[in-house]
């Protein structure tokens, strides 16, 4: 058994044999639990009961990696779309590995430094067509809400009728994105075949998957209400980084980890390769982009707002070019295709934009090496009065500590 312990972990507090879901979860939580980042958690190896392992043997890592393709010569990088300008930016480059070599020693190893990472070859995988015409003849008559992404309207359409444009670059009367999709309802219940299919794709499974034995929110019992971390749809038309665009998605942090896989893309409006822009920044640089944003939306950003996770920015090219200007500060920049996911480190703002209309899904876990920045954002949006304890971070921390506590005295 390997002890983890998180900012300079203490002893482990002693736990009970059981713990019956508390009828308010989170003040309970709270009068149980330390605080997430004193909480030393251990991690199974062996045999175990939680539904990941299948009843094989688990073996956690080591994270100090010292021959592996982490530090080989040449190294991968997500490489451009083509005829895309980057504009002369110099922005960090991002790790590509094939779904097939990236070993979890390796990617544990990057994740620990807060690096996000791009798998491609997933697609291979599926058994699912994933397209325009299969969610029309699925879901056509089902009604959704669409927003449009420069001014945030918004307007009832059915499935159909959103995604029988995909593709359709004439006359089309704004850029709309059906974000969230299901709003509401857990993925799995509404559309399980497309969820199992997701499951199985999944790149990291033992971290991304809603039952990985290194999410740890996987440890929530099954008559306990957890956080909704998804997988949800995003389905978004053609946008572009001209000054003044809002792109896809605006600039926002999410509340853990997130990974996410574009499924589909149509060509450009030029005939060119279709895919989608991210730009992934640092945590280290959140501060400073906050300053900029403030500075240059002064009227938008009232004392006390936090202008990222008011989610109403997106920076394009000449506002990048302007906060590197300032601050000295770049993203990450990762051009996405289909058959690839983007892994997002909690407490990374990022941003997208889609030069071709495109079908992504993205759900959202919790790593063991970003709990304290997990823990980080849940004060930030606490702080930010309309922003809910989603995540339920210390009610997550208890039930892995009584999960794993149990395998530690079979």
């Amino acid at each position: 058994m390997e002890q983890l312990a998180y900012r300079y972990g203490s002893s482990p507090p002693s736990v009970p044999p059981e713990l019956s879901p508390p009828s308010d979860r989170t003040s309970s939580a709270d009068s149980l639990h330390p605080s997430p980042g004193s909480l030393a958690l251990p991690l199974p190896r062996g045999n175990s009961s939680h539904p990941a392992l299948n009843g094989s043997p688990y073996h956690l890592p080591s994270p100090d990696v010292t021959n592996s393709s982490l530090h080989e010569e040449h190294p991968r990088y997500c490489p451009k779309l083509p005829d895309v300008s980057d504009f002369g930016l110099g922005y960090h480059r991002v790790r590509m590995f094939h779904t097939h070599d990236l070993q979890p020693e390796v990617f544990r190893a990057l994740w620990a430094e807060g690096e996000p990472i791009v798998v491609e070859g997933l697609l291979d995988r599926s058994s699912i067509p994933w397209t325009p015409q299969y969610f029309m003849q699925e879901f056509g008559t089902e009604v959704c809400v669409v927003i449009e992404c420069q001014t945030d309207a918004n307007k009832r359409v059915t499935v159909e009728e959103f995604f029988q444009k995909f593709g359709e670059y004439a006359d089309r009367d704004g850029c709309w994105k059906l974000k969230d999709w299901p709003s509401v309802t857990d993925f799995k219940s509404v559309f399980p075949k497309l969820y199992e299919d997701f499951m199985r794709i999944v790149p990291m499974p033992d971290y991304a998957r809603r039952d990985g034995v290194l999410n740890i929110s996987s440890h929530f019992p099954a008559n306990a209400l957890g956080p909704d971390l998804g997988p949800k749809m995003y389905n978004a038309f053609a946008s572009d980084m001209e000054p003044g665009s809002k792109g896809s998605t605006k600039l926002h942090m999410d509340m853990a980890d997130a990974v996410n896989i574009m499924h589909f893309a149509t060509s450009r409006p030029d005939g060119g390769e279709g895919g989608a822009v991210w730009d992934i920044f640092r945590s280290q640089d959140s501060d400073a982009v906050r300053k900029f944003l403030r500075s240059r939306f002064k009227d938008k950003c009232p004392a006390g707002a936090d202008p990222i996770h008011q989610q109403l920015y997106y920076l394009d090219r000449e506002l990048l070019a302007a906060l590197k200007a300032e601050h000295g500060v770049v993203s990450c920049r990762v051009y996405q295709r289909p058959g690839e996911a983007v892994f997002i480190p909690a407490g990374c703002a990022h941003q997208v934009c889609n030069l071709s209309d495109c079908i992504k899904v993205a759900v959202d876990f919790v790593s063991p090496e970003n709990i304290e920045r997990c823990e980080n954002l849940t004060r930030e949006f606490q702080a930010q009065t309309w922003k809910e304890d989603v995540l339920q971070l210390k009610t997550m921390l208890w039930y892995a500590w009584q999960s794993c506590s149990r395998l530690v005295h079979r």
